[in-house]
């Protein structure tokens, strides 16, 4: 049980790296919060604490 908790947890971590990496490249190429937001269907709020 243990071992499938510590798997669900590096699951998360990465998910979020990703995400975080999506959300730069994103906001280099539009240099817009909104368009980033539009482009990857998060709100800008999500955007802005990434």
């Amino acid at each position: 049980m243990s071992e499938m908790k510590d798997i669900s947890a590096a699951m998360n971590k990465a998910n979020i790296n990703i995400t975080m990496v999506r959300v730069l490249t994103s906001l280099s190429e539009t240099r817009s919060f909104t368009k980033t937001a539009e482009r990857l269907c998060l709100s800008q709020s999500a955007i802005a604490m990434q």
